[in-house]
């Protein structure tokens, strides 16, 4: 998805939008306890049904089960280099 983004000009790294502002974007997930009142056990619905995750992501056999915590730790881990590249506080 990252190649395609730069091939179209759709600018997903860290840098600066103007004097003194930079974006970050991060990569994100949701877990099931998201909101107070959901819960994996409560529910009888799935959801995002069209999307499909690698085992290597989920640690399991259910590939569309998005609601695995899995998937948000594995969104989540990728954050890390993406901040540590990050341009620092007050440089332009």
């Amino acid at each position: 998805i990252l190649e395609l983004c730069d091939r179209i000009g759709v600018h997903t790294r860290p840098s600066f939008i103007g004097r003194g502002c930079a974006v970050c974007p991060l990569f994100s997930w949701y877990k099931d306890n998201l909101c107070d009142r959901f819960s994996r056990e409560k529910s009888n619905v799935p959801f995002d049904l069209q999307t499909q995750w690698p085992w290597g992501v989920t640690g399991s056999g259910d590939e569309h089960d998005a609601q695995q915590p899995g998937i948000a730790d594995f969104f989540l881990s990728l954050n890390a280099r993406r901040v540590e590249v990050a341009p620092p506080a007050g440089a332009d």
